[in-house]
């Protein structure tokens, strides 16, 4: 064996070494869990429902726009762990609720989870929203909203890094109908690390981690069209335990057509282009594969 031969076998040697170190101190995220309820209400005619069924009643809140918060007296977030999470799971399958006020209003929203193939920082496990929608036509003549609580929890087998207004972008679009209301999202998503065993057995005290807040508000009528990240910042998961993202989110309009969803990922987008010149080769070619 010459010397390049050797050089190539021991740079292959240490490269594999140093890929089963990074292996065997990855951390692994396994979903233990989750809920989500969704919550709907109008005031044309004063409607309200919810999925599942049987949460509620609830206070429909004022005209807005509105601050901050939970609206009206809609429910806080669903129990912290180790307390199962209430609602319709959503990790791994996606929850959708559908409402429909027969007034005009209907609302449509979509939400899972997302863990990043090698997860490094505490953002790398987080809340999606595929696709949500409120959308009012213009014989709606007041306001609306759709507002989902969320609840998931993930057993961790090791640390995770801290980061500061995480790049997790929404595409956020519609319009105001004239003669101008308003049409406005807002979500806030709070991440917990519980110590626990290596059985996962919860010994605590809980560690909150820090608080990502999603905002957009359309006050005028006419179109609109924005990608939006989080703002805040998420603390380091210090070791082995249970990571728990919890909050709210809603759409709101008076009246409008309001549109959340997930940005799509660059090799995603790489595909829907290869696609796209696939099916324009196509429509040149003739039934036989003559150009036409």
């Amino acid at each position: 064996m010459n010397c390049m031969k050797i050089r190539i076998v021991l740079a292959w040697a240490a490269a594999a070494l140093v890929a089963s170190i990074h292996a065997a101190s990855a951390t692994v995220v396994i979903p233990n869990g989750s809920g989500v309820e969704a919550w709907f209400g109008s005031n044309a005619p004063a409607y309200q429902a919810s999925n599942p069924i049987s949460f509620g009643p609830f206070t429909i809140p004022g005209v807005g726009p509105y601050g901050p918060g939970v609206l009206g007296g809609s429910p806080t977030p669903a129990p912290a762990f180790p307390a199962a999470p209430v609602g319709v799971n959503f990790q791994g399958t996606p929850s959708t609720s559908h409402f429909n006020d027969s007034n005009g209003t209907r609302a449509k929203s979509t939400i899972t989870d997302t863990i990043a193939a090698v997860p490094a920082v505490t953002s790398d496990v987080a809340i999606a929203i595929p696709h949500w929608a409120l959308v009012q036509s213009t014989a709606a003549t007041t306001y609306a909203w759709n507002q989902l609580n969320f609840d998931a929890d993930y057993d961790l087998t090791n640390s995770l890094a801290g980061i500061t207004n995480p790049i997790l972008p929404l595409n956020v679009h519609g319009i105001v109908n004239p003669p101008g209301g308003y049409a406005q999202f807002y979500a806030s998503i709070t991440y917990t690390y519980y110590p626990t065993t290596t059985a996962f057995t919860y010994i605590g005290p809980a560690v909150n981690l820090g608080t990502l807040t999603y905002s957009w508000l359309q006050p005028t009528a006419g179109t609109f069209a924005a990608t939006i990240n989080p703002t805040g910042t998420l603390a380091a998961v210090p070791a082995f335990g249970e990571l728990e993202i919890s909050g709210y989110a809603w759409l709101a309009g008076d009246p409008s057509e309001i549109v959340v969803s997930a940005v799509p990922e660059p090799a995603s987008l790489g595909l829907l282009a290869v696609g796209m010149l696939a099916t324009l080769r196509r429509s040149r070619m003739g039934p036989y594969g003559a150009r036409r």
